[in-house]
């Protein structure tokens, strides 16, 4: 579901990045290949446990241009869940949560 929104939203998932999808849907970059985020127009992180906190705090990551030039979208928990499960109720307000800061940093 959350892969099938952002492309309804018009996003497409880069072919650079194809290779890091390890078992269909979840995907792995080492530290040391964060770096091929840079290419991408936006990057779309959906909190889990805290997930977004840790990215925030990692220095690695904080030093990528996709995140010093604001090319990443945080959405919490509560949206990544919604947006897993589309519905009738689910689709509008995950739109009023992603859509607007997604095409923000699509315009940096």
């Amino acid at each position: 579901g959350r892969g099938q929104t952002l492309t309804d939203y018009g996003l497409t998932f880069p072919e650079s990045l194809e290779s890091a999808i390890t078992n269909g849907f979840y995907g792995e970059l080492s530290a040391e290949n964060l770096s091929l985020l840079n290419d991408v127009d936006v990057v779309v992180a959906v909190d889990w446990d805290g997930a977004n906190d840790r990215l925030r705090n990692d220095p690695t990551w904080s030093r990528l241009p996709v995140v010093t030039e604001g090319r990443v979208v945080y959405l919490d928990q509560l949206v990544g869940t919604a947006m897993s499960v589309p519905t009738v109720l689910t689709i509008p307000w995950v739109a009023e949560q992603a859509v607007e800061p997604i095409s923000a940093a699509a315009q940096r």
